[in-house]
């Protein structure tokens, strides 16, 4: 995600979701259901909605959900959406403040991959009156017809060179190298850059970020941290972001010359359960064993999130089961971002005795 989850693309982008006049609906905007009062909305339809950018397509992004929580009701309503599509929704008036009460999820549909997220940042009676809001904190009126929210992407950059982030800058970090029961001591939590891959002649090498652990040791300490651009801290969307079931790790084999690939002992995440909300300092933290041999190994993390709260919202539809990874096309590589804007997620660790055998491998 990259890299975006979506480059150095820092620009924030509008989608406007505003009342629908196709429907037969009183002057005042209002539909009664049971004798509540209901907003009229559609999103992404029509002269006035904001068109999304090119940039956004090409990062992946086809799909939408957008949640709300009813306060005063106790009640969720949702849609979700696809491109050249529209979503619309019958909602309560009322606030709805913070991410606990509406946020916006966009991503790939064929996996259901988040890639962005956003906050209300304008109401308004049409597109050509909006009236901007802080702290995405809104009230929605029996006349509001137009509703604003600003979409941010997941930023992720693992590769540290020249002009970009420093070592001690990108996403995936080395904090510890916890306890050492091996039977000798190599490695330090050093950065190298491996040629990948490593036998495929003919195909161009692709420096990728290999990450150098000791061998043999316990409760080595990680981390990876997502950025999100803009007006918001990550903390002010993780309210809306719900962790719905067991946040899964994979492991995959790569070449290496005479290195065994291997699943290491256990690379488990540290205090991120379901129920939980997403950390809101955006930082995923790992606990690494590793064996007493020199290996290489890569691995990605998946986690299933849903928009504010698994329950069915008041109009019938059930949570889209997202996914936060660390790339689109996660068991790739990641090659890191900027410039490189790979689309892999995997991180590729080497343990003990490799990174010269790695390096020079060809």
């Amino acid at each position: 995600m990259k890299k975006v989850v979506f480059t150095s693309f820092a620009v924030l982008l509008a989608l406007a979701i505003f009342s629908c006049n196709d429907f037969a609906v009183p002057d005042n905007n209002l539909v009664y259901i049971d004798g509540k009062p209901f907003v009229n909305l559609t999103i992404g339809s029509g002269s006035s909605s904001r068109a999304l950018t090119d940039t956004l397509a090409k990062s992946g992004v086809d799909f939408y959900e957008v949640a709300f929580f009813h306060e005063e009701s106790g009640e969720y309503y949702r849609t979700s959406w696809s491109k050249g599509r529209n979503g619309r929704l019958l909602l309560p008036p009322g606030e709805y403040f913070g991410s606990e009460s509406a946020i916006l999820f966009a991503g790939n549909r064929r996996d259901l991959t988040l890639l962005a997220v956003g906050l209300i940042t304008g109401v308004g009676i049409n597109s050509t009156t909006v009236t901007p809001v802080s702290n995405a904190q809104a009230t929605i009126e029996f006349n509001t017809r137009y509703i604003e929210f600003t979409i941010a992407p997941f930023l992720t950059d693992i590769y540290p060179r020249a002009g970009g982030k420093a070592p001690g800058e990108i996403s995936f970090q080395i904090k510890d190298l916890g306890t050492y029961v091996g039977s000798d001591w190599k490695a330090t939590g050093d950065i190298a850059l491996a040629n990948f891959p490593f036998y495929c002649k003919g195909e161009v090498d692709k420096p990728v970020p290999l990450f150098m652990l000791p061998k043999g040791t316990n409760d080595i300490e990680a981390e990876f941290t997502f950025e999100i651009p803009g007006a918001f801290d990550f903390s002010d969307y993780s309210e809306g972001i719900l962790i719905s079931n067991t946040p899964k790790i994979d492991y995959g084999v790569v070449l290496g010359g005479d290195l065994r690939t291997y699943q290491p002992a256990d690379i488990a995440f540290d205090d991120l359960d379901p129920d939980d909300n997403f950390p809101d300092d955006g930082i995923l933290k790992f606990i690494i064993k590793t064996e007493d041999e020199n290996s290489l190994t890569k691995f990605t993390f998946e986690i299933p999130v849903v928009a504010i709260d698994r329950a069915e919202s008041e109009n019938k539809i059930a949570p889209n089961t997202w996914f936060i990874k660390g790339g689109l096309e996660n068991p790739i590589l990641d090659e890191g971002g900027g410039d490189i804007n790979a689309l892999g997620g995997a991180i590729l660790l080497g343990v003990g005795l490799v990174e010269y055998i790695i390096i020079e491998a060809k």
